[in-house]
């Protein structure tokens, strides 16, 4: 029995697409799902495993995007999965040998480190969760934003003077960047500044020191944004999405399903989740 109107309205809002290739005569059209979310993805295929998945945001014009979709099963979220080393250093008062004593060359351990290991994503906006530390390895008691670093090693003027409140965004390996459009800085501190600041040529390296009396640096125009990096090549033979075969025809645009059950292309976990 084919399914009402209303329920193939909410399949083409799972985004559900004829591939290219000519349709198999036996069983009809191929299809493929393209998931904006994590939740177009779970609610339309009914996968419920977490784990790394290829969706296509709205707000990237639906580029292929490899993310980590957490809690499929009940509340889905977005979290980019960084393969090399991204932490965030506090030193602070905690850290003087001598009390109130600038430009101390040892620090008393530990420094306050949070290394992530993911780091969250608002999908529909392609903006960063920072505070979120579901996937994080902390050192010390309090966390630190990710793109922060705090520093209370003295003036940033004096020489010499070490500090130790660094930061290291390291994108590489996710198709993703830093907007270039972010600018980091000083956000707040006394004789405070931000200093050793890199961007690398292609966008996905950023690493700064955070000097001061204390000195908080990080993101000063905005939260953090990724995008695309133009290296990033999207592979939709490799990765095609979801794809499944199904009864089907297309009626006054919209897809009208006759099996109530599609039949699952059994080479779907290779293609979504190649890792």
């Amino acid at each position: 029995m084919a399914k009402s109107v209303s329920q193939s309205m909410k399949a083409r809002d799972c985004n559900i697409r004829p591939r290219a290739e000519a349709p198999r005569a036996d069983i009809g059209p191929e299809l493929k799902l393209v998931p904006e979310s994590c939740l177009a993805l779970s609610t339309c295929s009914s996968i419920t495993t977490d784990g790394e998945y290829w969706v296509y945001p709205a707000v990237t014009n639906q580029r292929i995007t490899k993310i980590y979709c957490h809690n499929l099963a009940t509340e889905p979220s977005h979290f980019i999965t960084l393969k090399y080393p991204n932490i965030f250093i506090i030193h602070d008062g905690s850290n003087w040998i001598l009390q109130r004593k600038q430009c101390q060359s040892a620090i008393r351990p530990p420094l306050k480190k949070t290394k992530f290991l993911k780091v969250k994503l608002q999908i529909e906006s392609m903006v960063v969760n920072g505070t979120d530390y579901t996937f994080t390895s902390l050192t010390g008691s309090e966390p630190i934003q990710y793109g922060n670093a705090l520093d209370c090693n003295g003036e940033h003027f004096k020489d010499p003077c070490p500090h130790f409140g660094t930061a290291t965004i390291d994108t590489r390996g996710t198709g993703l960047i830093v907007d270039p459009t972010i600018e980091f800085g000083l956000i707040k501190g006394y004789n405070a500044a931000m200093e050793k600041f890199h961007r690398s040529v292609n966008g996905d390296l950023i690493s700064f020191t955070c000097a001061g009396w204390c000195g908080l640096c990080g993101p000063i125009s905005g939260p953090i944004r990724v995008k695309h990096s133009k290296e990033f090549k999207s592979k939709p033979e490799l990765n095609p999405g979801f794809t499944f075969w199904v009864y089907s025809r297309f009626t006054s645009g919209l897809l009208e399903w006759i099996q109530s059950n599609p039949k699952v292309n059994p080479e779907w976990t290779q293609r979504v989740n190649p890792a």
